[in-house]
């Protein structure tokens, strides 16, 4: 699972059914959510049972929705349905065909330049994990490597007006 989290590209997961325990773990590590407001249970019951989630959950989960909503959902074994997880921020977004969903988002990475999506990616992931000052030397260094690419350079001579941006 820590291969999906460092993937330099962008993973989404679509979530059209029952997601609890190891397979909602396994959400987390993706770097978007996409589930069906149909969906009845999306969370991490293992406490009902007398373990804990051992796949990342009581990491993952505290980083996505803080402390304590993980905490209560995490020691009370909650699982929510979709609008719930939606409203949690447990999944980014909501739609009825999750899958074609996270394929157009998956799309959409597809047509934009590499290398600065993974650079993104890979500051924003870490920007929680270390002091403020790293991350921010780390961000300058990294824009100075991607500014040097020739997709960055590419696509600032092909530099669109605001409009044009947000239209993509």
């Amino acid at each position: 699972m820590d291969l999906i989290a460092a993937a330099p590209k962008p993973v989404v997961a679509a979530i059209n059914g029952l997601c609890m325990g190891g397979g909602f773990e396994l959400s987390l590590y993706c770097d978007l959510r996409i589930a069906s407001p149909d969906v009845a249970a999306i969370g991490l019951p293992e406490t009902r049972i007398g373990i804990f989630p051992g796949g990342g959950g009581t990491q993952r989960l505290p980083r996505i929705i803080g402390e304590a909503r993980a905490l209560e959902m995490i020691l009370r074994g909650l699982t929510v349905d979709g609008a719930r997880a939606h409203d949690l921020g447990l999944v980014h977004e909501l739609a009825s065909d999750p899958l074609g969903r996270a394929l157009e988002i998956a799309d959409e990475f597809a047509a934009r330049p590499a290398e600065g999506i993974a650079y993104a990616k890979r500051l924003t992931r870490a920007a929680l994990d270390r002091p403020l000052s790293e991350g921010l030397a780390d961000e300058r260094r990294s824009f100075l490597e991607v500014m040097r690419t020739s997709s960055a350079r590419e696509a600032l001579r092909g530099a669109r007006t605001p409009a044009e941006i947000q239209a993509l």
